[in-house]
């Protein structure tokens, strides 16, 4: 726990926050025993802080007295947090997953979950970090600010959470529905403190495997095994979901006319993309290209909701010919939906989807083509449109998987700079 400050403690803190008037207050007795006389009030519930304080960690189910309102919220600070690595896979920050720690050791958690899409064009994200300990201990970190509310950025790094810990011996085994990673039970092995934290296949019998870079989703410790043996091993599961990515291209057919408007497609800050024409034709079409064949989900923030009737079919390319999408699920109803955003969903096909060429570009297209239409009076449209493609493990039961947990630091993320690029810029600032 933070020591708590003691009576010269906190009288610096009235001597750097009113310079002038302290210098003028401590040349008259009477001031100098009423400051004095408050700062040892402050220390005094400081101390009764600390101990209750101190308390929830030994004793977490014991009753408190009382908690003082005015010490009670958490220390916040924003900071521009930006991953300078390639962004070849999607990380998603668990709320609380990432942790600072500051110049007097204490710890600042996120307090709210951010995500970086796979090939993101935006690698920084503004994120509020909340001290761990709350109101009167996260505050003094603050206790040094100079001139106005910035906090300086180099005074706060990343925590290791990963402390640099893999091993080899791995194998990915069947799970009930899932495929998760297994350890060999001898150390460094797995623990629960990987959760929502990322581990990565360096090497692999499955060439599949190789390279996986997974969020952790959860940690079971098993049996030991074989018994007598000391050894304990461990799963942990990756992220069995889709994961989010870029549109390599997205294209509007209205009226035998093709238009790129990928950029748009790709950006909630871009124009918005109308998802028919004022006036459609049946083979309307808007065309969606992934980077890659796995494609499993499109997730669509609609503005304005589509009114008329018309008929909209999802379909992929074969390599053959257009076919449509199998066990599809479409809660845009055509694009007719409320405005929201919307998951349109469907299944790996076999064989998979094939790669063309369409306005130019060679991608792994779904399309949504108008079938039928008979009226329409409002045009949809969209803000922008999400992919979501499907890497999952391949099973290996040969223990040759050579495995690694990395943290924040270690996937390349850092807190940013200034505008400016300053070395040694301030970044981030005060939320209350």
């Amino acid at each position: 726990m933070p020591t708590p400050p003691t009576v010269d403690d906190l009288l610096e803190v009235v001597r750097r926050a009113t310079p002038d008037w302290y210098s003028d207050a401590m040349l008259h007795p009477r001031n100098v025993a009423f400051l004095a006389g408050v700062a040892q009030m402050w220390a005094a519930l400081a101390r009764d802080i600390a101990r209750r304080q101190q308390a929830r960690y030994v004793l977490p189910y014991a009753r408190q007295s009382f908690e003082p309102s005015s010490f009670a919220s958490p220390a916040t600070f924003t900071a521009n947090i930006t991953n300078g690595e390639s962004l070849g896979v999607a990380y998603e920050v668990a709320a609380g997953a990432m942790r600072l720690e500051g110049p007097n050791g204490r710890l600042y958690a996120n307090r709210d979950a951010h995500r970086w899409r796979k090939h993101d064009a935006v690698r920084t994200r503004e994120v509020v970090f909340e001290c761990l300990a709350p109101g009167f201990f996260g505050n003094l970190d603050f206790l040094d600010i100079v001139g106005g509310d910035n906090v300086p950025a180099e005074t706060y790094e990343f925590v290791d959470l990963s402390r640099g810990r893999g091993n080899d011996g791995a194998t990915v085994v069947q799970t009930g529905t899932t495929l998760s990673l297994r350890d060999n039970g001898q150390p460094e092995v797995f623990s629960a403190d990987d959760i929502n934290l990322y581990v990565r296949i360096d090497d692999a019998a499955v060439s599949e495997n190789v390279g996986r870079l997974m969020r952790v989703v959860a940690h079971r410790p098993l049996p030991e095994e074989p018994p007598n043996s000391n050894i304990f091993p461990s799963l942990v599961s990756p992220q069995a979901l889709p994961i989010p990515d870029r549109w390599k291209a997205v294209h509007t057919f209205f009226g035998g006319v093709f238009t790129n408007v990928t950029a748009a497609a790709n950006e909630a800050d871009a124009n918005e993309t109308a998802l028919l024409p004022p006036v459609p034709v049946v083979n309307d079409t808007v065309y969606f290209g992934h980077p890659v064949h796995e494609g499993t989900r499109i997730e669509i923030t609609i503005t304005t909701a589509g009114e008329g009737e018309w008929t909209i079919v999802w379909e992929r390319w074969d390599g053959n010919a257009w076919v449509p999408l199998a066990d599809v699920s479409d809660p845009t109803q055509g694009f007719r939906s409320e405005p929201g955003t919307y998951a349109v969903e469907y299944q790996l096909d076999v064989p998979p989807s094939q790669e063309i060429t369409i306005n130019g570009v060679a991608a792994y297209y779904v399309r949504a083509r108008v079938d039928a239409f008979v009226s329409l009076t409002t045009q949809p449209v969209m803000l922008f449109a999400e992919a979501f493609v499907w890497q999952p493990l391949e099973e290996e039961l040969t223990p040759t998987i050579k495995w690694q947990i990395r943290d924040w630091k270690d996937l390349g993320f850092t807190i940013a700079l200034d505008d400016a690029g300053n070395q040694r810029g301030r970044c981030c600032r005060r939320t209350r």
